[in-house]
């Protein structure tokens, strides 16, 4: 259902108890013709030239990255730490917490994500760019390492 706004002046509101005849609408007497409804202003311009294609949908890049990143390890949410993955927005996830990764593996991550919409390997993307590859590895290494000693402290002798 469509609701008139101060946008939508031009759009006609449909009668109030549903149609014209005697005893609805005041004066029966007067019979109006029928209008045609018309499109707002701004629908009228986008329906021929200048439509925007719609860009597809960045959440499973969006979730790539963060898992790149081990985001999962600095996550509040126990479904992602269980999982070792990106387990529910990875938007709200990059923003929380990718800021607390070193900034040379979030450009690593970035480069890698570009390398893949070009079509490069990895082995390709460690030439284009080693340090940044280099420091996303050296994160992941930490982030492993960490879980390993977290892990090796609760077991029982």
């Amino acid at each position: 259902m469509k609701f008139c706004t101060s946008d939508d002046a031009d759009v006609p509101l449909p009668p109030r108890s549903g149609g014209e005849g005697p005893g609805v609408g005041g004066n029966s007497s007067k019979q109006k013709e029928p209008s045609t409804p018309t499109l707002p202003a701004a629908r009228k311009s986008s329906q021929g030239e200048g439509k925007r294609a719609r860009s597809p949908d960045p959440t499973p890049l969006l979730r790539w990255m963060s898992d790149m990143l081990c985001l999962w390890s600095l996550c509040a949410n126990a479904a992602c730490r269980r999982s070792r993955a990106c387990a529910r927005n990875p938007r709200e996830c990059l923003a929380r917490c990718a800021p607390l990764t070193p900034e040379a593996a979030r450009e690593g991550a970035k480069l890698m994500l570009d390398g893949l919409g070009q079509g490069l390997g990895y082995d390709a993307l460690r030439e284009k760019a080693p340090e940044e590859i280099a420091a996303v590895e050296d994160w992941i290494a930490r982030v492993e390492a960490a879980r390993a000693a977290a892990a090796a402290g609760f077991r029982r002798p």
